[in-house]
């Protein structure tokens, strides 16, 4: 039971309110392939005029679907692209992180038309992904971390020299191997990414479950990934897990929404996962979503990288609930209350906030062959669904895979903190 103040409740309060607000403003009208048409979705926030495949479900797995029922499954639905077949669209690495917001959905409504459709688009996948994306000589999957489309998410190696780009899309190395490796090029391993592919199985095995076609061979992918990840990422020696790996590096990098992912998903053992927990480095304000900071960054003593030492509140959330879940209710408490701050700071929920100083802060990253400081963007949703989590799962206990528990409440905020 996580005991507060009055005047803890009435910023939790204040919070609750402008994160409602924030999602509010965010639906509005995107395209969907799969019905060749605009409709309404949840977008990603007031600078990001679209809903991106991973923002789109993890809004909806955060809760989005408790108050905008339609537009959230209708945010999920345009997720999914259908050339050349089926298949979850967006960002290779991580577009199977659609799973679990489909899967969240569903859990609320039972709508099979609905899981149908999406049960199809994972399964695509899931078979495009092997194929291209497998490393069997370690049985992970390959590619960049969730989120992390910025080239600040990674070290001085993967540094784009020849289109000085932002975006580990273009980084010199998978240029070079693509046409070696016939799929995307990348050869690093992130804990993150492996985790959601980990879920993705096993969320494939209860979506065909409950189509009435149970395939069996998901739980035996997931329990093999599961394994693997356990094998490759954690390291005895140091009780660390790496970031990511390649084939000549390691990083060690705290990646919190990877560590968050181990506990949310059962692929760490307790009490393992409690100890990394309560050992995991938290700012003045705030789990950051990589730490340290690189090198390159630190231009300035108070300079920090877009995608390192900053503070992004949706990892913040998954790492507070992880927190919850493994029994550290005073990490939980501490980035609950951090993140209301943050919010009430600016009245909004903004993408990004400077760790030491909780200023909205871009970060810098490479851009036509230097560094440009970055704009942090406003009224940024999954901050805020983040925090809706934060009060609905973390604060009222009710377990994430259980959603029509919140049938049997009231979500006012007032009712919810009496």
């Amino acid at each position: 039971m996580i005991n507060l103040t009055a005047a803890e409740k009435t910023t939790l309060k204040k919070a609750y309110n402008i994160a409602l607000r924030d999602l509010k403003i965010n639906i509005n009208p995107d395209y969907a392939p799969l019905f060749n048409k605009r409709i309404d979705v949840i977008n990603a926030g007031a600078d990001y005029p679209a809903k991106w495949t991973r923002d789109a479900s993890i809004n909806v797995h955060f809760g989005a679907y408790l108050f905008y029922p339609e537009e959230a499954k209708n945010t999920i639905l345009a997720s999914i692209d259908t050339f050349p077949e089926i298949r979850i669209g967006g960002e290779f690495w991580d577009a199977v992180i659609f799973s679990l917001g489909a899967w969240q959905y569903f859990l609320y409504t039972d709508d099979k038309e609905f899981l149908t459709t999406c049960f199809e688009a994972l399964k695509n996948s899931l078979v495009h992904f092997e194929k291209c994306e497998y490393d069997a000589e370690y049985g992970l999957f390959t590619g960049p971390a969730v989120y992390g489309d910025g080239i600040s998410c990674y070290d001085d190696k993967y540094i784009d020299t020849v289109n000085a780009s932002d975006n580990i899309f273009h980084y010199k190395q998978a240029m070079l191997r693509r046409v070696h490796l016939g799929h995307q090029g990348y050869t690093m391993k992130v804990l993150s990414t492996n985790c959601v592919y980990m879920r993705a199985y096993e969320i494939a095995k209860l979506m065909s479950d409950a189509l009435g076609v149970s395939d069996p061979s998901y739980s035996k992918k997931a329990e093999e990934l599961k394994n693997n990840i356990m094998e490759y990422f954690y390291d005895k020696q140091s009780n660390k897990f790496k970031y990511y790996f390649d084939e000549d590096s390691t990083c060690f990098s705290q990646e919190t929404l990877g560590l968050a992912f181990l506990e949310l998903f059962d692929i760490c053992p307790q009490p393992l996962m409690r100890d990394i927990i309560e050992k995991t480095y938290s700012s003045n304000h705030g789990v950051p979503v990589l730490y340290p900071n690189f090198e390159r960054y630190k231009r300035d003593k108070n300079d920090y990288g877009r995608h390192c030492g900053t503070v992004w509140p949706h990892a913040q959330a998954y790492f507070a609930l992880a927190a919850k879940k493994a029994g550290c209710d005073d990490v939980f408490k501490r980035e609950l209350l951090l993140a209301a701050e943050n919010a009430l700071r600016f009245d909004q929920f903004y993408e990004i906030y400077h760790p030491d100083t909780g200023e909205i802060y871009g970060g810098w990253q490479e851009k036509h062959g230097g560094y440009i400081m970055l704009n942090d963007c406003r009224h940024q949703t999954w901050s805020a669904t983040g925090f809706i989590a934060m009060i609905l799962h973390g604060l009222c206990g009710i377990p994430i895979n259980d959603p029509k528990e919140f049938k049997k409440i009231s979500l006012n905020i007032d009712d919810l903190l009496r």
